[in-house]
Order: C-alpha cells, then sequence, then structure tokens
C-alpha cells in the first residue's frame, strides 16, 4: 500500500480535494480514489508508469461494479473520472 500522504505516491489526481492511495502488485495496481471536494468534480490522473511497472500504451482502468458504491465502468490512463462529493473510486489498473 502506498498512501496518498507519501510525496512519491506513483498516482495523483489534478485536484489536491481528490486523493489517491495505490495497492500495487506485480503489472497491476488498485488505486482507490476519494473526494473531499464540495462539488462533483472531474479528475485527471497523473501516473507514474516506471514506479508501477505498467506499459501506458497497454493499460486499461475498470471499475468493477459493487453495490451501493460503485457502477461497472472502463477508463483510459489520459480520461477525466468523474467523482461525486464524499465518494470515490476503486479502480483497478493494469495492461491489457
Amino acid at each position: 500500500m502506498i498512501g496518498y500522504w507519501v510525496p512519491d505516491c506513483p498516482v495523483k489526481t489534478d485536484n489536491p480535494a481528490v486523493i489517491c492511495t495505490v495497492y500495487k502488485k506485480d503489472k497491476s495496481a488498485l488505486i482507490s480514489i476519494a473526494s473531499w471536494a464540495k462539488e462533483k468534480t472531474d479528475v485527471k490522473l497523473s501516473i507514474n508508469w516506471t514506479a508501477l511497472g505498467i506499459s501506458p500504451e497497454k493499460a486499461v482502468l475498470t471499475a468493477v461494479e459493487a453495490k451501493d458504491f460503485q457502477p461497472a465502468a472502463t477508463f483510459t490512463p489520459d480520461q477525466k473520472i468523474p467523482v461525486d462529493p464524499a465518494k470515490g473510486w476503486l479502480l483497478i489498473l493494469k495492461e491489457k
């Protein structure tokens, strides 16, 4: 686990009110996104690909449906991700 408070956390967002904690595995990572923003926002992830050992050209972000938490979704690594206030995402980042 690499917490959002760690200066070199390999995944960050472009909004300081929306944070990420990373659970790193070989060639994959679970990214936990949490929002303290007061309004709905769209965030872009800044990913240190080398630190994660994942090729950006082959990467895909997926969210598995979790009842009362998040719908199933797929994002590209450069896509803006919508985040509601006081909500978040659990995203799996891995190579296709």
